[in-house]
């Protein structure tokens, strides 16, 4: 087997920065995903995505996904997402089933995933918006976001207008805005995977 071909084989390896402080604490989220596998069909035959992946996150938590290219990394994101359904196994946030997309989750993509024709603050509102919070309430809960990034001062500038990183820092925080189903929530309920290849 060619090298490339191994590593590619190769399941994504975890790391975890093993905080267990906030495991006592209660109303913690916690994302559990139990001998999760991915298989899909194509022209040459079945390719098996994700094979055995069982790991379990609490809010706080650190973790990487580390592999070679084509290992199952993003796969892994996109099955947490509710963008691909598992061929086996489970995910379960809170202890109900990941069965596709919710605002119970945010999602960074590895390309900024941001609205051209509206401003930066706009952008990182643009959920609130579609939850029906109010214009001060969602621009206050933006701008707070924004600050966070240090980014208050481009709040009204077009996304055009700013750096290819500063760009992902708004994509960053804009699915801050899907993370809770209540926008005054202290706690939110969201984690922050990312992957690099």
């Amino acid at each position: 087997m060619d090298p490339k071909a191994a590593a590619r084989s190769a399941p994504p390896f975890f790391c975890q920065n093993g905080r267990r402080s906030l495991r006592s604490e209660p109303n913690v989220p916690q994302l559990d995903i139990h001998h999760l596998g991915v298989r899909y069909a194509t022209k040459t035959g079945t390719v098996e995505a994700l094979s055995g992946v069982s790991l379990s996150m609490r809010d706080g938590d650190f973790v990487v996904a580390i592999g070679a290219s084509g290992c199952g990394k993003t796969t892994l994101l996109n099955c947490i997402a509710g963008f691909l359904p598992a061929t086996e196994g489970t995910i379960e946030l809170d202890g109900n089933p990941v069965t596709g997309p919710g605002a119970d989750r945010g999602v960074v993509f590895q390309k900024h995933a941001l609205m051209p024709w509206l401003n930066v603050v706009d952008n990182v509102a643009f959920g609130l918006r579609m939850r029906g919070v109010d214009a001060t309430a969602r621009r206050m809960l933006a701008m707070e976001k924004l600050k966070l990034v240090g980014l208050e001062d481009f709040a009204e500038r077009a996304i055009y207008e700013l750096s290819g990183g500063m760009q992902q820092r708004v994509s960053g925080i804009a699915p801050a805005r899907w993370c809770s189903s209540s926008p005054t929530r202290s706690r939110r309920r969201c984690f922050w995977p990312r992957t690099w290849s």
